[in-house]
């Protein structure tokens, strides 16, 4: 009785800390930007429900059929780069539930992004949610150094040159 308990309450634990993690990657031979952005599934679940949608049930059998469309359009709205003052615009390519099965990988696309000397970045993801929230990004621009940046409330733009 005591093992199903905690397995149960150990199961639903919501985590303790508030963090994203997102890997950027950009290849000038291929004009290609790859995002991959790792969130909790009940973190972002909670900010759609802020957003007004509710029983979206991430992952699961009983998933919206409109997930992915939600959670493309909650990542436009709190994650945007621009190249050279020019904006990028990602399509969400798809998305699948982390081994623990408490979070989701997306995988978010830009294509036809000509070579840039800087990016603005503003990752805004679930700050609205969590006082806390950390937001981690690493870009990779293909043949330079991988650059590892923080977002949260206080600072949620960021500059990368090249």
């Amino acid at each position: 009785m005591y093992v199903i308990l905690f397995l149960i309450t150990s199961f639903f634990q919501i985590h303790e800390f508030h963090v994203s993690q997102c890997e950027i990657q950009y290849r000038p031979d291929q004009a290609h930007v790859a995002v991959v952005m790792h969130l909790f599934i009940d973190d972002l679940e909670l900010a759609l429900n802020e957003a007004g949608y509710d029983s979206i049930y991430l992952c699961t059998e009983k998933e919206r059929e409109d997930a992915n469309l939600l959670i493309e359009q909650y990542v436009k709205n709190h994650f945007q780069m621009k190249a050279d003052d020019s904006s990028i615009p990602f399509q969400m390519i798809g998305k699948e539930v982390s081994e623990d099965l408490m979070a989701i990988w997306c995988y978010i696309e830009a294509v036809k992004v000509a070579p840039f000397q800087e990016v603005n970045i503003e990752n805004k993801v679930l700050l609205e949610i969590f006082e806390d929230q950390k937001n981690i990004v690493s870009f990779e621009y293909v043949g330079q150094k991988k650059k590892h940046f923080l977002f949260d409330r206080r600072e949620s733009k960021q500059k990368i040159q090249f």
